[in-house]
């Protein structure tokens, strides 16, 4: 029998997440650094980069933690898009475990041992539940981010990064010294190697994202992107919500941060040093500006449960990049001349 009309959800109640997470993230690496190297001198825009990738520190974790859980509405299919398998199955919204299409063999040994000390654990402290939840939230953009923070601020991260990039006063220090223990310079020529190798990699970062934001405007779905009432319901909210996420990066974030900066000059409030510098103040003031970030289609599509809703998504960021051509121009310029003014 089927229940009652005003017992089913709403068709757009997932709509806020995507609405959230337009909003909250911006485009926080290609624009900006293009800004500021057209705004600033060579020296200082190889330096603002510097303070750009600083930034990411925080702003990269941030979205691949909360807006990827964000995307991720309850009930949908969260396998990546390349796994195989039946479409996860849904009873009222819950997620239901696919049907296997062989015989599942039985754990035996230290994996039965294993599982049967989770499970103990998982029944006698509740704890191990948040433990759970930080493992499902780990994904490989977080973990390569964490990894790369936890290098930076090692004591191993003279020998590990190339000297191109450390502090001057680092490698001067580094080259004056006696010739390290041959185990030592071994682990040195190796990680410089995967660093080498990692920034090959990261050197692609920002044109891929940007192939992924044009192809997925033309390009169809595969296979594997099963269409879902989660993933439709996440842009349901249409033209209105494209005009909140808009509204709210193109005019309310540079509005309050203008008067963010305009009170603490009215108030002289004591800054830090670091935040009287003007290429911080011109970076992040740029970050107030941008729209909302590619990076968000590129996470829809790495879901099976949500892959469906990309193409719609980067049709919807292609109307607010275009939108914002002249905005974004006009907000920088008054901030460069309230900066260049020192108010």
């Amino acid at each position: 029998m089927l229940a009652p009309a005003a017992a089913l959800p709403p068709p757009g109640r997932f709509a806020w997440r995507f609405v959230a997470t337009a909003s909250a993230f911006g485009n926080s690496v290609t624009l900006p650094l293009l800004l500021l190297a057209q705004l600033l001198p060579p020296a200082e825009a190889a330096r603002a980069q510097g303070l750009c990738a600083l930034y990411l520190l925080g702003w990269s974790p941030l979205l691949w933690s909360v807006g990827w859980r964000l995307l991720a509405p309850p009930g949908c299919d969260v396998r990546p898009i390349s796994s195989e398998g039946p479409p996860l199955l849904t009873t009222a919204g819950t997620p239901v475990r696919p049907i296997l299409l062989l015989p599942h063999p039985p754990l035996e040994g230290w994996r039965a041992l294993a599982e049967t000390l989770v499970a103990r654990l998982r029944n006698r402290w509740q704890g191990l539940g948040i433990l759970l939840k930080v493992k499902d939230s780990l994904n490989p953009p977080l973990v390569g981010i964490l990894t790369g923070v936890a290098i930076g601020i090692s004591p191993l991260a003279p020998y590990v990064l190339p000297a191109s990039i450390l502090p001057p006063h680092v490698a001067a220090a580094i080259a004056l010294r006696t010739p390290p223990p041959l185990e030592l310079a071994a682990f040195a020529a190796a990680t410089r190697c995967a660093m080498d190798a990692a920034a090959l990699l990261g050197d692609a970062a920002l044109p891929v994202g940007t192939l992924v934001l044009a192809t997925a405007l033309g390009t169809p779905p595969s296979a594997a992107a099963i269409p879902s009432e989660t993933a439709a319901s996440l842009l349901a909210g249409g033209r209105r919500a494209e005009l909140v996420a808009a509204a709210v990066r193109l005019v309310l974030l540079p509005c309050a941060w203008l008067a963010l900066t305009a009170t603490a000059t009215h108030l002289k409030v004591p800054l830090p040093a670091v935040l009287r510098d003007p290429a911080v103040q011109l970076l992040l003031a740029a970050q107030a500006v941008v729209p909302s970030a590619q990076n968000i289609v590129l996470l829809l599509s790495l879901r099976r449960g949500t892959a469906s809703a990309a193409p719609p998504a980067a049709a919807l960021l292609l109307r607010q990049y275009v939108a914002a051509a002249l905005p974004v121009a006009a907000w920088i310029s008054v901030f460069s001349a309230r900066i260049a003014l020192g108010t």
